[in-house]
């Protein structure tokens, strides 16, 4: 499926040293869709590489948490920076 292919053009640029940006993440975690682990896992790993989420990057994981665990959603939507992340 395209969630799969992008994950893994996504781990085989970082394989090639190619270091991924904010942008990149966000277009990973929207193709993730209702897999919200790995969205949580890909938006946590944009934090240890101190890469700053935008509002892409929070609307993309908190919409795919809401099918999956809605109550972290709400707490991802409490704690994002406002308004310009």
């Amino acid at each position: 499926s395209n969630w799969q292919r992008a994950l893994a053009l996504f781990w085989q640029c970082q394989t090639m040293r190619i270091r991924p940006e904010t942008v990149t993440y966000n277009a990973v975690i929207s193709c993730c869709g209702q897999h919200w682990t790995l969205s949580i896992h890909l938006f946590s790993e944009m934090k240890e590489v101190k890469l700053p989420p935008s509002t892409v990057t929070y609307n993309a994981v908190i919409d795919a948490c809401s099918a999956g665990n809605w109550e972290l959603s709400l707490q991802l939507l409490f704690t994002m920076p406002s308004p310009d992340v």
